[in-house]
């Protein structure tokens, strides 16, 4: 006898449903569903609604799909007039906006027909706290629908009896499917059951106080302020909340930023007046926007006017802006500094001034973290260039008006009842409007935190924990979005009226006001008829242009919205208060405006205080940031010949800006923050990607912020801004982040940025020192200071102790500019004609120094370089150098030529001795070197020193006081972990522990951006629960899972470029293999080296560039270097490595045929631009990861044959019966076809930059018509 399975289907079973799962939720589609809901195009509608939920059954299988609007699916009603339809027909007053979703499809499995609606709407009571109703719209003549079984009530219109001929709506009450609780004061009898209650999350109160605490609070202590009330269960308390009115307002306005709180207290006459006047927008550009202005050492006379440069126009003097002093987090609230007139710097109080000292009062904090001093406490900045300054907050002098939150805890599947509970505590205190609560910054973040607002650190806090604040009218008032009128002017003014750049809402509002052909569109937030936010949207036109160069089809797909759909948000206002409410507000932007998806522009004058035009949106955190594309190199000229023109909004390059979108499924999007304290030393690569890894890189169903995210670099981030014409002829570039990246992502929108050095790490108490006097506390702590060029050692071996100004030691963009600016000066002072400047070292970033004095004016033969290369004499303790810089003799050969050419002297196998100070100029004017047999002794007007690269000493010694183990270099674990697990490192800094045997595995020889992103997604998979994240998938190339040991270190793939130019207008690319460099020479005698495939010639330049491409065993691109006199397409050639020379159009044959006669050019032809697409590389691991799957439900895939055969064989070559066996049964199988749809629907969705491939979709276009044409005709 057969045993009856029992089906169980829970909420917990309940997923969010995206697009990409349409044809699943397809096939549930019946006759019944088109009669209930009529047409469904089902990517349409999972790409509008707001939430689509499925639910699964044990086994993995679709149970049922609800899909859920914030409109009803009534054709004849406007989405943004339902409101009144449904009060005028239906009589349903309490229904609103704010607490009402629709069901607008609803698909079943004909197993689970009567099971699957009450999970799921069950699940979307639970995790949207305002929803107290969800409708669905039943038609005519729909009188039996038993899904909906007895989950509701059927409403009929006012004049309707008969429900077979009239429309009808069902409708679900949140009351109906949560538990209900009773409220009420705690009593002496609850000890019993809280006490225990409150022990299973923490003992310290029991340890401290005894097991009867509770009940001695409620009879001994009746009048220390407290109020307990607690929530009961079936006669059993679930959930308690203890309360005290006691506030200490002092030091939570020392800590805190509680400005647009009021201080947390009653308003008064006598508190300080916050309004500014409307503020009229700067005209200057931003100090950064001239960056292709010539610059010039040496002045040189202007071949048109004949007129000497003036100093303005020799050297782009960098200007730190106050967005260098400040970062643009946007969570909560912002910062207001008030300064004594003894530290304005500025000689007049202008409306810019203004800016300068007010942060904005509704977006989150955009600081520079001025740390406390260590030893006394005191306000002080981290930046030690500029004054210190006191921080004053305004003085609120009104009555309290809050309580404190003191105890939250319930039992777990009974939260619920703890929300009850928070908004009940306001009728304790019915004079107070808000409640506060402190939580350590390493606890996890809870559901039930997001109606709390975030209380946004000051600068000079050191509070250890977390505030968060609740107002009244957050939980208890009606919120409405609608569209401005008149009589909200003065609401608006009011709102608006303490912000800085005001001025641009206001214009824009009494445009759409008074215009009726505005481009513009206002709504307002209201809570209880109070103005609590205002947004200000416009078309968006440019919508090729962002689809181009930002991957916004990661988050949603532009095409599947039509013309018209494209919205702009220009402004956006809201108060910290009601940010709880911030994906509701956006919700109805979208439904009343029927704009499908919004795009939002943060371009770099929003990042600066004193050339901002419009406030900053303080809801970006709600928004989904769009990472920009990579774009390749096209060649027109070419395409042109061609007849495959590329768009011009693809080629277009506009000034950059940041890009964040919105769409109705994102306002559904649960919300993970992480207030964990991460601080990261060290502005380099590694930590870039780090942080762009950690904090923007998003899932598209979850979003997660993180709060307490601090950089500390030497340098501003202004660094940035240097000209790129100084930047091109001084700097290796060996990674494709630049200042229009930096600007694109907008990383400062997210992290707070201090500029100092560290100067001591206290693990104890978990805080870094900055600048020896500033302090940052931390609970995780990344050092990723990497390698720098320190000061030069003596023959002794003891670095020298003088800090002469005329020896430059470069590091970054920031260095060479201050070098050049000195050296300008230096120039114009020296009376010496034959002056000189030596250039030592052995780096290529020596030979660009040389490039660049050339480039700025310096003659030839006024320039000595001398290179401790190659390895000729003994050399005690010192860095030895074993492969030379190009690792070609060629290259190497040629560029010395073309530096002789230039006229510069040239030491080879020289080294650093000494040199002559001069005390009272503080300059070094001369400089002694010696080589195996000669001393070298050369007078300097001053010298570039490129050598002595590793951890600099203070890092050291900071390092070393801190207990972590350092063996030359910081000792990390294979997860980058010191020997203390609360600090990582990363980068060049670092090695791995000796128990690894992992030398030749250390971060130096490999891609630090890849290092850095790797270690970011670590640590977000870290702190963010998996059950609510999933990580986006790491590239591999197979669809196995290949287990490394706990002793193996990760292995990085991506390879290592470096790109410069060179002295005598040469252009240099290299891509290597990730790895230690080994000298060609040795490599070309391994038996599994590969071969090389080269063309051009390095001694004739002039005529073809020098192509050297060198193919490993298994014939993929291993090595590439380049060297002409034209500019090299780095990103397109860089896109060619560790691609398998069959995919490149059959290289190696063509190659050995003599059809390739010049490599550039045979890489500019149009069928390579697929492989340089920035969307190729996830083309090949959707290919790869099919050629590992099964076919025809076969247990064993073809490559696992493969496998398995190669194991028997012992990974010997397999004998070419075996080989052909396979070739023919890949053939018969499906692969080949499938793989070929693949690339046709690869080339389909990237036809706009991909024209030149004949599509079948471009040949029909083609074709079109040839039958009527007279060529086809007889």
């Amino acid at each position: 006898m057969l045993a009856r399975k029992c089906i169980i289907l829970l909420p917990d079973d309940v997923t969010r449903m995206v697009p990409e799962h349409a044809r699943r939720a397809e096939k549930l589609i019946t006759k019944a569903t088109y009669a209930l809901f009529g047409d469904i195009d089902i990517d349409d509608i999972l790409t509008h609604c707001f939430a689509a939920l499925q639910l699964e059954d044990e086994e993995g299988k679709l149970a049922g799909v609800v899909v859920l609007n914030v409109y009803p699916n009534v054709p004849a009603i406007p989405q943004w007039e339902w409101e009144s339809w449904l009060h005028n027909l239906y009589g349903l007053e309490s229904v609103t906006t704010h607490n009402t979703i629709w069901i607008c499809l609803a698909l079943w499995d004909a197993c689970y027909y009567y099971l699957f609606l009450k999970p799921i709407v069950h699940r979307m009571f639970q995790i949207r706290n305002y929803v107290h109703n969800i409708m669905m719209v039943l038609p005519p003549g729909a009188t039996k629908i038993e899904f909906l079984g007895d989950l509701g009530t059927r409403v009929l219109p006012k004049d309707c009896t008969n429900p077979k001929t009239c429309q009808t709506l069902y409708l679900m009450k949140r009351q109906d499917f949560l538990m209900n609780y009773k409220l009420r004061r705690a009593v002496e009898e609850d000890n019993d059951d809280l006490v225990p209650l409150i022990s299973t999350h923490s003992k310290r109160l029991e340890e401290l106080y005894g097991k009867f605490y509770i009940a001695e609070l409620l009879t001994r202590h009746k009048d220390t302020g407290r109020q307990i009330i607690v929530a009961e269960y079936n006669e059993v308390a679930v959930a308690v909340v203890c309360l005290n009115e006691t506030v200490n307002y002092k030091v939570l306005n020392e800590e805190f930023e509680m400005t647009p709180f009021n201080g947390l207290k009653k308003p008064h006459p006598d508190d300080p007046d916050l309004t500014l006047d409307v503020l009229y927008p700067s005209i200057e550009p931003l100090p950064f926007s001239s960056n292709e202005e010539v610059l010039q050492i040496v002045e040189r006379k202007s071949f048109e006017s004949g007129l000497p440069i003036s100093e303005h126009d020799v050297l782009i003097h960098v200007t730190t802006t106050s967005s260098d002093d400040y970062s643009l987090v946007f969570t909560s609230n912002s910062i207001f500094v008030f300064q004594d007139d003894d530290d304005k710097h500025s000689p007049t109080m202008e409306d810019q001034d203004l800016i300068s000292e007010f942060g904005d009062i509704l977006s989150k904090i955009p600081k520079l973290p001025e740390l406390p001093d260590y030893d006394t406490m005191s306000v002080c900045t981290v930046d030690v260039a500029k004054p210190k300054s006191v921080i004053r907050v305004p003085k609120f002098l009104g009555e309290g008006n809050a309580f404190s939150i003191e105890i939250a805890v319930a039992q777990p599947q009974h939260e619920q009842g703890l929300m009850k509970l928070f908004e009940s505590s306001f009728h304790c205190f019915p004079e107070k409007d808000y409640a506060i609560m402190s939580i350590p910054s390493l606890l996890p973040a809870n559901k039930l935190t997001d109606i709390f607002v975030r209380a946004v650190p000051l600068p000079s806090g050191t509070f250890p924990y977390e505030l968060f604040i609740l107002h009244k009218n957050a939980v208890l008032g009606l919120m409405r979005v609608d569209p401005a009128t008149h009589g909200d002017e003065e609401k608006v003014k009011h709102l608006i009226s303490s912000i800085p750049n005001n001025y641009q809402i206001m214009q824009q509002y009494d445009n759409y006001l008074h215009d009726r052909y505005s481009p513009y569109l206002v709504y307002v937030m209201t809570c209880d008829g109070q103005s609590v936010g205002v947004a200000i949207l416009s078309e968006e036109y440019d919508v090729d242009y962002l689809e181009a160069h930002y991957d916004i089809l990661y988050c949603a797909d532009p095409k599947m919205y039509k013309s018209g759909c494209h919205g702009l948000l220009d402004s956006l206002v809201m108060s910290p208060i009601f940010h709880n409410h911030a994906n509701f507000f956006l919700r109805e932007l979208h439904r009343q405006s029927d704009f499908s998806i919004i795009y939002y522009k943060h371009s770099p004058y929003d990042s600066s205080h004193y050339y901002r035009e419009r406030p900053l949106i303080n809801l970006l955190h709600t928004l989904f940031p769009i990472m920009p594309r990579q774009q390749q190199e096209y060649d027109p000229e070419i395409l042109k010949d061609e007849e495959c023109e590329i768009s011009p909004s693809i080629l277009e390059k506009k000034g950059p800006y940041a890009l964040y979108v919105s769409t109705m499924p994102k306002c559904s999007v649960s919300r993970y923050t992480v207030n964990t304290r991460i601080v990261v030393i060290g502005a380099t690569h590694t930590a870039l990607a780090f942080l762009e890894s950690l904090v923007l890189s998003q899932t598209p169903r979850l979003l997660v912020t993180f709060n307490n995210v601090t950089l500390v670099g030497n340098h501003s981030i202004s660094h940035y801004r240097v000209s790129p014409r100084l930047k091109e002829a001084f700097i290796v570039k060996k990674y494709f982040v630049d200042h229009r990246h930096l600007e694109m992502v907008s990383l400062r929108n997210y992290i707070n940025y201090v500029q100092g050095r560290m100067t001591k790490i206290d693990r104890k108490e978990q805080l870094v020192v900055v600048n020896e006097t500033s302090m940052l506390y931390y609970d995780l702590l990344f050092l990723m200071c990497g390698e720098s060029f320190s000061k030069p050692k003596k023959k002794n071996n003891v670095s020298v102790t003088e800090e002469p100004c005329n020896i430059f030691i470069v590091n970054d963009a920031t260095d060479v500019h201050n070098a050049v600016v000195k050296l300008k000066q230096m120039y114009n002072a020296n009376i010496d004609e034959e002056y000189q400047i030596i250039v030592y070292g052995h780096f290529l970033d020596a030979y660009c120094t040389l490039n660049g004095l050339l480039t700025y004016g310096i003659p030839g033969n006024h320039i000595i370089f001398i290179e401790p290369f190659p390895f000729s004499m003994e050399m005690e303790k010192r860095q030895r150098h074993n492969v030379s810089i190009f690792n070609d003799p060629e290259v190497d050969q040629v560029v010395l030529d073309e530096m002789k050419a230039q006229g510069i002297t040239v030491y080879c196998s020289y080294y650093f001795v000494d040199w002559e100070y001069d005390e009272e100029e503080n300059v070094v004017t001369a400089v002694k070197f010696e080589s195996r047999h000669k001393i070298l002794e050369l007078e300097c007007m001053a010298m570039f020193y490129f050598h002595n690269k590793g951890v600099v000493p203070r890092v050291y010694r900071v390092i070393n006081e801190a207990g972590l183990v350092f063996d030359g270099r910081l000792v990390i674990d294979k997860k980058c972990r010191t020997n203390d697990h609360n600090i990582y490192g990363a980068g060049t800094l670092t090695k791995y522990s000796r128990k690894y045997y992992a030398s030749h595995m250390i971060h130096k020889y490999f891609n630090r951006m890849e290092i850095g992103y790797r270690l970011g997604q670590q640590i977000k998979k870290m702190l963010v629960p998996q059950q609510i994240i999933k990580l986006s998938k790491q590239r591999s190339s197979w669809n196995f899972d290949m287990e490394r040991g706990a002793h193996l270190v990760p292995r990085y793939e991506k390879p290592v470029m470096r790109h410069c130019r060179l002295p005598g207008g040469l252009h240099y690319l290299s891509v290597v293999k990730p790895g230690r460099r080994i000298p060609l020479e040795t490599a070309l005698s391994m038996e599994n080296y590969g071969h090389f495939l080269i063309t051009g010639n390095c001694t004739n330049l002039q005529k073809q560039g020098y192509f050297k491409l060198h193919l490993n065993q298994f014939h993929r691109v291993e090595t590439i270097t380049c060297l002409t006199k034209f500019p090299i397409d780095v990103h397109n050639i860089y896109s060619l490595w560790g691609k398998h020379e069959r995919l490149l159009n059959n290289l190696q044959l063509r190659f050995e045929m003599g059809v390739i006669t010049d490599l550039f050019e045979y890489f500019k032809q149009p069928w390579t631009y697929a492989i340089y697409h920035d969307r190729f590389d996830a083309l090949l691991d959707d290919l790869n990861s099919l050629m590992t799957s099964t076919m025809f439900n076969t247990e064993v895939s073809l490559v696992s044959e493969f496998i398995d055969m190669y194991k028997e064989t012992k990974w010997k070559e397999l004998p070419q019966n075996e080989v052909d066996r396979l070739e023919e049964e890949f053939t018969a199988l499906t692969y080949p076809k499938i793989l070929e749809q693949k690339v046709l629907e690869f080339i389909h969705k990237n036809l706009d930059h991909l024209p030149m491939y004949a599509h079948p979709i471009v040949v029909k276009a083609i074709l079109a018509g040839y039958r009527k044409s007279p060529l086809f005709s007889k």
